[in-house]
């Protein structure tokens, strides 16, 4: 189960990393679209309802760049707390590494039921019917 998550993290990971990049890439195309028609506009071949609208597809097509890379950082900070390390890219994920990172079989076995008890979330239902047995 726990390699399931952590194959599933790291293909997630990697597809955003992809994604990103075609968005940064995309990017330009509307940019160079908004600066024409600006200059389209100055010599009076359009109309500012033109201009506006390039202006409104290119800052809708940079607003996206930004989540894509608040959830790139989020798969990366939950493949790390899968594998036991702190949030943040895992070295194995440096840009041309991008394999699945590796991880002692030893910690993969107790692992789960150990942070089933430091989780908070699962501690506190456990000590709440421990008090009402009493």
């Amino acid at each position: 189960m726990l390699a399931q998550g952590i194959g599933g993290k790291h293909g997630s990971a990697a597809t955003l990393i992809v994604v990103l990049g075609v968005a940064r890439e995309n990017s330009a195309l509307p940019k160079r679209n908004l600066e024409a028609t600006e200059r389209r506009f100055k010599h009076g071949n359009d109309s500012e309802v033109d201009v506006q609208q390039a202006k409104s597809q290119y800052l809708s097509t940079l607003a996206t760049i930004p989540q894509i890379a608040g959830n790139l950082r989020q798969t990366r900070n939950a493949l790390s707390v899968l594998l036991v390390g702190p949030p943040g890219p895992q070295a194995e994920m440096a840009a041309g590494r991008e394999r699945t990172p590796r991880t002692e079989p030893a910690i993969v076995v107790d692992m789960s039921a150990e942070m089933r008890r430091r989780r908070p979330d699962a501690r506190a239902p456990r000590c709440a019917w421990r008090l009402n047995r009493r």
